[in-house]
């Protein structure tokens, strides 16, 4: 608009050509900065220093604190992330958030090495937990599994999947089991905090009923050796 204006053209007709409306024009033309478009204009200004000396690596958080530790400018999160963004700028990214992927990871000694076989009772048992979806929600089914009979010793269900699951399940097949032998129980590396937080041996072979929270001495009947 001010280049043609310059070159003759009146801002009626100069409007008219950029299919701009006068009175956005005059509205532009005559607009007073306010207070709040002053102030990012600044920030904006000290956003491009900061990243600039940082060579590019400084984030939201650590311009904000450069703000506040150089500048003395309390500065909201959210405002220097608009303006960052507005400036088209960004710092590295940080280091990877979240839980490890367990799949395929030996998080402990394989008692078992992948053969599924039991010449006795009671010397290997197989768990799992199924989900099962119901009119009103799900239910979660864990079982304990006799390898060598394919007998079910113990089994709990619940309407959350978690290790109080677990323990109920492990503490029913312990009630219900007449070996005195040692047993190996083994699991998948699913999610739950059951089987995978226990360690592999329990020389005491102590249970945490976390539901009751009753601890069950076996001792005397043998001990668990659990493998994930």
């Amino acid at each position: 608009m001010r280049g043609l204006h310059s070159l003759g053209y009146s801002e009626r007709y100069a409007c008219q050509l950029v299919g701009l409306a006068r009175s956005t024009y005059n509205n532009i033309k005559h607009h007073r900065p306010s207070d709040r478009e002053i102030r990012h204009l600044v920030l904006e200004d000290l956003i491009a220093e900061i990243h600039a000396r940082s060579r590019s690596t400084y984030g939201v958080r650590r311009i904000q604190a450069a703000l506040k530790i150089e500048h003395g400018l309390v500065v909201n999160y959210k405002l220097v992330l608009k303006l960052m963004r507005r400036l088209e700028i960004k710092g590295l990214p940080g280091p990877r958030r979240g839980r490890p992927n367990l799949v395929n990871v030996a998080t402990c000694e394989d008692l078992v090495q992948r053969a599924f076989v039991a010449s006795r009772p009671h010397e290997l048992w197989l768990t799992d937990i199924t989900e099962h979806p119901t009119g009103k929600g799900k239910l979660y089914c864990c079982v304990v599994l006799d390898l060598f009979s394919r007998r079910v010793v113990g089994w709990s269900i619940d309407r959350h999947c978690d290790s109080d699951l677990v323990n109920a399940a492990l503490v029913n097949a312990h009630d219900r089991r007449a070996s005195d032998e040692a047993t190996v129980i083994h699991s998948d590396h699913g999610s739950q905090a059951g089987f995978n937080r226990w360690k592999q041996h329990l020389p005491r072979g102590e249970i945490v009923d976390a539901r009751r929270g009753l601890r069950r001495e076996f001792a005397s009947r043998g001990s668990f050796a659990v493998v994930c």
